[in-house]
């Protein structure tokens, strides 16, 4: 075997802080010279053949510590659901366990779970997370070989969020990417709406790009595992104020990604909600595409339809709308999760499975058409 030494990737596997880091948490005696001997030998085993490949390019799959930068072989996005994961955890993954057994195994291999999602994500920690309920996602995840998201609370300490995390790992819990923060863009956040439980304090972008990511990647980096940071949807009726609120949003967090972070994997989250008729921007996650860094993913980790003039049954037909114009803009290595797996909130329609429903395996009829949804593109 003829070994050859590829400069460009020597020199991204230096500069990338995710891979540095995991790599001096993991082998701390490395040197420099070390890294660039592994990376000749990475390079030799043809590990990477071309400067500009990408893992969306190749549709390898590429392990990173306990998370994994990946691509589908299909070119399809993963697809799964928002998760209240904490939530009635022993009747929730009873339940979610009866949906995996009737998905084939290649169904299951693109399925997502964000375990700790949405608003309750910044509202639990540690604490609410006792070990029977970490176990049990766990578990799920090792039996039917799905994936796992976590979202990080920006209103616990860093120091516990790293705990937490490490306690899902010691349980054999893998995850793909650690979701940083949830939609910090919104005005509860901007004016510090404190009497919410989710919100501590004012967070503007600045805050956000230059104060809490750094904190939290200190304690984080060294699980080696993705980022995907916080994107403002553009999406209708709002108010040219709000609009202008989230366009500055959105440019500053491109600039952090072109710029000061462009040495770091981070890729992008969008929740896309649909409420009232006329249209809709779809476009918009093209537009982000073509805004960052080349062949960054983009994870629409909450997608649905909030519209209370409409009944329930054309509120389902929506949202099967609604997801297959989002699905038109997504390729391999992108995530869209349905909002939401599991609730027990009264007058909640969201749910994809509940205890109260008629049906057999505990699917809502909504659940039913977002299961169909999925079988139809991925069986």
């Amino acid at each position: 075997m003829t070994m050859f030494l590829n400069p460009y990737l020597c020199k991204i596997i230096l500069k990338h802080q995710t891979v540095k880091s995991h790599l001096k948490f993991r082998f701390p005696f490395l040197n420099s010279i070390q890294l660039l001997l592994m990376c000749a030998i990475l390079t030799a085993c043809g590990c990477e053949n071309s400067k500009s490949a990408t893992a969306q390019e190749t549709g390898e799959t590429m392990a990173l510590a306990e998370g994994s930068i990946k691509a589908s072989p299909s070119g399809l996005p993963f697809i799964g659901f928002n998760a209240k994961g904490d939530l009635d955890a022993p009747e929730q993954v009873a339940l979610t366990d009866s949906l995996l057994s009737k998905l084939p195994a290649k169904v299951k291999s693109m399925l997502a779970i964000r375990v700790a999602g949405g608003t309750r994500s910044q509202k639990v920690s540690g604490i609410d997370w006792d070990d029977t309920k970490v176990t049990l996602w766990a578990n799920l995840q090792k039996k039917h070989g799905i994936r796992l998201i976590y979202t990080v609370n920006g209103n616990d300490t860093p120091e516990n969020q790293r705990r937490l995390i490490q306690r899902f790992i010691d349980a054999g819990a893998k995850f793909d990417f650690l979701e940083m923060m949830n939609e910090y863009y919104l005005a509860k956040f901007r004016v510090g709406k404190t009497e919410r439980q989710e919100v501590t304090q004012k967070v503007t972008v600045d805050d956000y790009i230059n104060k809490i990511l750094p904190r939290f990647w200190k304690e984080l980096d060294a699980f080696g595992i993705p980022y995907y940071v916080i994107y403002a949807p553009m999406k209708a009726p709002r108010t040219e104020k709000q609009n202008q609120h989230f366009v500055d949003w959105n440019k500053a967090m491109n600039k952090a990604l072109n710029g000061q972070y462009a040495d770091r994997d981070l890729n992008i989250v969008l929740h896309l909600y649909r409420k009232g008729p006329g249209p809709y921007d779809y476009d918009q996650i093209d537009r982000l595409r073509a805004e960052t860094p080349k062949g960054r993913h983009i994870a629409i980790t909450e997608a649905g339809v909030l519209d209370e003039d409409i009944t329930y049954d054309q509120r389902i037909t929506e949202i099967r709308e609604h997801y297959k114009e989002i699905f038109k803009h997504l390729g391999s290595g992108d995530y869209l999760l349905d909002q939401v797996l599991y609730t027990n909130y009264k007058n909640d329609e969201t749910a994809t499975i509940s205890s109260r429903s008629s049906d057999p395996g505990k699917l809502t009829a909504k659940g039913n058409m977002v299961v169909k949804f999925i079988r139809d593109h991925y069986e």
